[in-house]
């Protein structure tokens, strides 16, 4: 009788506990949604009274911003030509090879706008001109 008392009391504090953790994540998911949506709104408003103030320069930072973006990625692409380069010109493909090709690829994803798909593709063809090698074969299932 005690015993199960007791799981009977520890399984309510556990639910009671799981319930609370998972209110508590639904509620910061949508204070942060909430955060993302002022931020969007004020920054929409000040970008227009920016227009009405000077359309031109606003333009100018708009393509400013974008080269920034497209200057960010061509130097990951090249960083990626230059992992594969070393790698063939030691005819050696190593851990060091590999990791520099993850980080290139979270580099990708998080400041350059690419999706995974993307990725994988790109860096499938990369990692696969060099002979013997063979990139993620797991991910094929995944696709």
């Amino acid at each position: 009788m005690k015993s199960d008392l007791f799981e009977l009391i520890e399984a309510i504090n556990d639910l009671i506990c799981d319930t609370i953790d998972s209110f508590i994540e639904i509620l910061f998911k949508a204070i942060e949604l909430i955060s993302y949506a002022i931020k969007f709104t004020i920054d929409i408003f000040f970008k227009g009274i920016l227009l009405v103030i000077d359309r031109e320069r606003v333009s100018h930072i708009d393509a400013t911003t974008d080269q920034e973006t497209f200057s960010k990625e061509l130097e990951v692409l090249s960083q990626v030509s230059k992992v594969k380069q070393d790698a063939l010109d030691n005819d050696n493909w190593n851990d060091s090879h590999t990791s520099a090709i993850n980080y290139l690829s979270n580099v990708l994803y998080s400041e350059c706008g690419w999706n995974e798909t993307s990725i994988h593709v790109y860096m499938r063809e990369v990692v696969e001109s060099v002979p013997g090698l063979e990139y993620n074969p797991e991910y094929d299932e995944e696709i």
